[in-house]
């Protein structure tokens, strides 16, 4: 004999079910992949902000939106439901300025005084070990 409770239970599984399984598949998805916008779309941007040049595919997490900042400042805008959550500056420094880092690199076999193709698969295995140095230090604001 069917109950009114059972009937209750039955359709308390029948919602939680598909809203479970989404919950629960939703953590084991890999983040999407968001295109950075081009300069073209972004209103009053800089074609200064070098992000623009390099940011190319970027994962953020679902809601999430990456992009350079506007303007020609190096920052990346993160933020999510239009409210900005942080920035991150890139600065480029002269090999010529940086003595410790050239040091490395003629140290690791790799020459320093003329252009250099650093991506090439010549100096890829060479120039590795030395990015992952600790002597190359980021600044956390």
């Amino acid at each position: 004999m069917l109950r009114l409770y059972h009937l209750l239970l039955g359709s308390i599984l029948l919602v939680s079910i598909p809203v479970g399984a989404k919950f629960v598949l939703s953590q084991f998805s890999p983040p999407k992949v968001i295109k950075s916008p081009t300069a073209a779309k972004l209103p009053n941007s800089n074609q200064g902000n070098i992000w623009q040049k390099i940011l190319g595919n970027a994962a953020a997490p679902t809601n999430w939106q990456v992009a350079p900042c506007e303007g020609n400042t190096p920052l990346l805008c993160v933020s999510s439901k239009g409210k900005r959550l942080g920035t991150v500056e890139i600065n480029i420094y002269p090999l010529a300025n940086n003595e410790d880092f050239r040091n490395r690199l003629l140290a690791a076999g790799i020459p320093t005084a003329s252009l250099i193709d650093y991506q090439s698969s010549k100096y890829q295995t060479q120039l590795l070990p030395v990015l992952n140095t600790n002597s190359l230090k980021l600044d956390y604001r």
